[in-house]
């Protein structure tokens, strides 16, 4: 796990060195929902998101999220944190009316990363282990609002993510993810 973090680092530090037009810092809400194999039962967790994005020619970005969510079960055993770190393309058009700059600006994007979830019960070797971590794929887009020259509204962000995480049920979560926040252009 630890090469692809190193890896996308890498990626990051490209984009810099690649002449990135722009960064963006962005922060939301973010709700995600799992149904769990075998059990039946849906898992809800709420939580927010951060990114940083490297913008570059031709509406192309590389983008670094970190996300932290707490399940709200409210039960001792199954509640859990779930952290993500992951990176990854993205690709945004942003809609022009002629002569004018663009108000509305669609995106999507593919990201890679880490999952770690902790304050939970993890098999592993035969034992529960309050702690877990497996790669994170996620896909999925959304759309800013400009409200200012330097500020969006992210109205909506929603996107897939599948992780392998150990549990009583396998090993195998997709997640269905929604959010909003507010994006800032430093350049």
């Amino acid at each position: 796990m630890k090469k692809v973090i190193v890896t996308l680092l890498l990626c990051l530090c490209c984009a810099v060195l690649a002449g990135a037009q722009g960064i963006q810092l962005s922060s939301g809400y973010l709700y995600q929902r799992t149904q769990t194999q075998g059990g039946g039962s849906k898992v809800g967790f709420e939580g927010g998101r951060a990114e940083v994005a490297y913008v570059l020619p031709r509406h192309f970005a590389m983008v670094g999220e970190f996300t932290g969510s707490r399940s709200n079960m409210n039960s001792q055993i199954y509640d859990m944190t779930l952290l993500t770190f992951m990176a990854g393309p993205r690709f945004e058009m942003p809609l022009k009316k002629k002569g004018n700059a663009a108000k509305f600006s669609p995106f999507g994007q593919f990201l890679v990363g880490d999952a770690r979830g902790s304050s939970g019960a993890f098999p592993k070797d035969g034992v529960l282990v309050a702690t877990a971590e497996c790669l994170a794929v996620s896909v999925g887009g959304g759309i800013d609002a400009k409200i200012g020259p330097r500020t969006s509204f992210r109205l909506f962000q929603m996107d897939y993510m599948n992780t392998q995480l150990p549990n009583l049920y396998g090993t195998h979560q997709n997640y269905f993810r929604i959010g909003a926040g507010i994006v800032f252009r430093l350049r």
